[in-house]
């Protein structure tokens, strides 16, 4: 398993500016699938255009991130 190349504290930072730019534009909700994206805002490197992920950002509560049964970790 690798390490998260961003601390805790960095990843809130960029969740909450992402967050608060949905706020000015009146989102409830921002669908990411692109893997610079959701590596941006979890710091998951994966094989996005193999394999597609979909990062479900709410404007409260926990992020949601949709992927392949196989790539379960428990």
């Amino acid at each position: 398993m690798h390490s998260n190349p961003f601390t805790d504290d960095e990843l809130r930072r960029r969740v909450a500016a992402t967050r608060a730019e949905m706020e000015s534009r009146e989102l409830d909700l921002v669908m990411l699938s692109a893997p610079e994206q959701v590596f941006y805002l979890t710091g998951l490197d994966h094989w996005g255009y193999f394999a597609p992920h979909l990062l479900l950002v709410p404007r409260e509560g926990d992020l949601t991130l949709v992927t392949r049964q196989m790539e379960h970790v428990a």
